[in-house]
């Protein structure tokens, strides 16, 4: 079997919290190939208790086995683990890995001579063994040591450590294998998100629908709070309790609602009314799709920040400290630029899986939502292969889904204009006579099935639209084109010349 290893971030840092961190000595550089993270839930570690007083083991006596030990469930109190840094899947039918392992021995005068390992119930036990050191070779205070562990499943393969939910149990330390393993499981690159290279590892969150490359040196953690996942960088000073450190956090979830990207601008300039805390918007981009920056100054210090919604989702991507700190300044514009020019969206719109069938109702309900919130990547999605822009009394023209997103974005569907869908028809008998049914003036190849009218579209706001639903012979349903009417020939009614 092909042997891959695939590194798994893990940074389990003890009291890294939001707003409370810890100070951890910086990873070293990982290894090609390229890492990844997959988001799952994490439990959080669990640490043994300290005691007071150290209890070196005689060195007369022979040290514990695996096979004889009987409180290898019992953490080892003189070792105090850290972290577990980073877990190596080099192989799967059995599983074989490694772990790495930070942490401390209280005593200098002790030193670890191996690891004993075994399989309990749905856990792996890894537990350090400890000896007693020669006169010369004692240190004062604590011990801090990194090591790397080949980890003993018993001949477990991957199917069965997941299926079984395993955990990984270091001297007291806990964490799920599934993650870990299920990555491991995946392929080296994967489909749609972007190939990093050295010091960069991948966050791959399919239930967020999104993937993006963040810096080796930082560290991922998505089991804070809901639909949030941050990622750490160094502690760049001596406080222990809350350092100074670049800190990314992607937060995604806040439904759209309708809401449009200038209606967010403006919520979040509203408020800043009255204060004297200064915020800046401009027009972005985010994977290609509209999106807007906002600068400004937060409740606790200055952030920089990129908003976009996809599939009906709020995302936003904030950095901070942001132009304060000169020393976190490199950090800073390390992960921002990295996060923000790797950032992919992985997720199809609801109702536009690949080959999926819905009702016309359901596919009418998904281009208004689509419409009304002026979701240009959702529209694109709800496209044809081609699209079709057709002018009332005039003539057309055909554009890629790609083209077509752009004359809307920038004519037709204009963010600051409100689009109305109504239920009431125009009359179209002074441009069709008796045949007053729109779809007689679509091409009939396309096999169009619904037409929905509405108002408010172009540069002025003040024309008006058919949009056209076709269905294909394999009963797929797509958005093929629109009919627009312009104001001044008085719209669809409008008895202007034509052709």
């Amino acid at each position: 079997m092909k042997i891959t290893i695939l590194i798994i971030q893990i940074f389990l840092v003890v009291t890294l919290l939001v707003g409370c961190s810890s100070e951890v000595a910086p990873p070293a550089t990982t290894p090609t190939p390229l890492p990844i993270v997959v988001s799952d839930e994490t439990s959080q570690p669990t640490l043994p208790q300290v005691n007071t007083e150290s209890n070196p083991i005689d060195e007369t006596e022979d040290p514990p086995t695996a096979e004889t030990s009987e409180l290898l469930t019992e953490p080892v109190d003189e070792v105090v683990i850290d972290s577990l840094w980073s877990l190596r899947i080099l192989d799967h039918d059995p599983v074989k890995g490694t772990i790495t392992v930070r942490g401390f021995i209280k005593d200098g005068c002790l030193g670890i001579t191996g690891w004993e390992q075994n399989v309990s119930d749905n856990s792996i036990f890894v537990r350090p063994i400890l000896n007693q050191l020669e006169d010369e070779q004692c240190l004062d205070g604590q011990v801090s040591f990194d090591e790397t562990i080949d980890l003993d499943v018993q001949e477990l393969t991957a199917t069965e450590l997941i299926a079984g939910d395993y955990f990984l149990n270091v001297n007291g330390w806990t964490m799920p294998l599934a993650p870990a393993i299920s990555s491991g499981l995946l392929q080296e690159e994967v489909t749609g998100c972007p190939a990093g290279g050295e010091g960069q590892i991948l966050y791959f969150n399919e239930a967020a629908g999104f993937c993006l490359l963040f810096p080796d040196t930082f560290t991922m953690r998505d089991d804070e709070a809901p639909n949030v996942v941050s990622f750490y960088g160094p502690p760049l000073d001596e406080h222990t309790l809350e350092p100074l450190r670049a800190i990314l956090t992607i937060t995604y979830q806040e439904s759209a609602q309708g809401w449009t990207l200038e209606q967010i601008a403006n919520q979040r300039q509203a408020s800043y009314d009255g204060t004297d805390r200064e915020l800046i918007t401009t027009p972005a981009f985010l994977d290609g799709q509209p999106a807007i920056q906002i600068e400004g100054e937060g409740e606790m210090t200055s952030m920089l920040q990129i908003i976009t919604i996809h599939d009906d989702v709020i995302y936003a991507i904030s950095v901070a400290p942001y132009d304060e700190f000169p020393q976190a300044a490199e950090d800073v514009n390390l992960v921002w630029d990295l996060a923000l020019d790797s950032f992919k969206f992985i997720r199809p719109p609801v109702g536009q899986e690949e080959g999926q069938i819905i009702s016309l109702d359901e596919f009418e309900n998904l281009l208004q939502e689509a419409i009304t919130s002026h979701n240009y990547d959702r529209l694109q999605a709800l496209m044809d292969e081609s699209f079709g822009f057709a002018f009332w009394r005039s003539q057309g023209y055909e554009a890629t889904p790609e083209e077509a997103i752009e004359q809307l974005r920038l004519t037709y569907l204009q963010a600051d204009h409100t689009i109305t869908f109504e239920e009431t028809l125009p009359d179209l008998s002074g441009g069709l006579g008796e045949d007053s049914d729109i779809l007689s003036v679509w091409n009939p190849a396309t096999n169009p099935i619904g037409a929905l009218f509405s108002t408010g579209w172009g540069p002025d706001g003040e024309g008006e639209a058919f949009l056209i639903v076709t269905q294909s012979p394999d009963g797929i349903l797509a958005w093929d084109g629109i009919i627009l009417a312009h104001s001044e020939m008085g719209g669809f009614a409008g008895t202007g010349a034509g052709g």
